[in-house]
């Protein structure tokens, strides 16, 4: 059974995907006002060089972000992926 992300919000605590490390947010000002970012931290590769990259894995992890975080009624303007650091 797959365990929930840590999260630095309760709301995202109860997405599940075995990709995703950690989900934080953030608030990001530009020209058109503010953003609501949500960055999703892997420990699937970035690197198109890196053997372990898997751009379908990575298509997966925001796809499954992305609608759970719409199902549950929480917009945001940008979804960002990162690697753990």
């Amino acid at each position: 059974m797959e365990k929930p992300v840590e999260s630095t919000s309760r709301r995202f605590a109860e997405i599940l995907h075995p990709g995703v490390v950690r989900i934080e947010r953030e608030l990001s000002w530009t020209a058109a006002g503010w953003e609501h970012v949500v960055i999703v931290v892997t420990d699937v590769p970035l690197d198109p060089g890196d053997p372990g990259h898997d751009p379908t894995e990575l298509h997966a992890i925001a796809e499954s972000v992305s609608l759970d975080l719409k199902r549950k009624g929480q917009g945001f303007s940008r979804l960002t992926i990162r690697n753990r650091v």
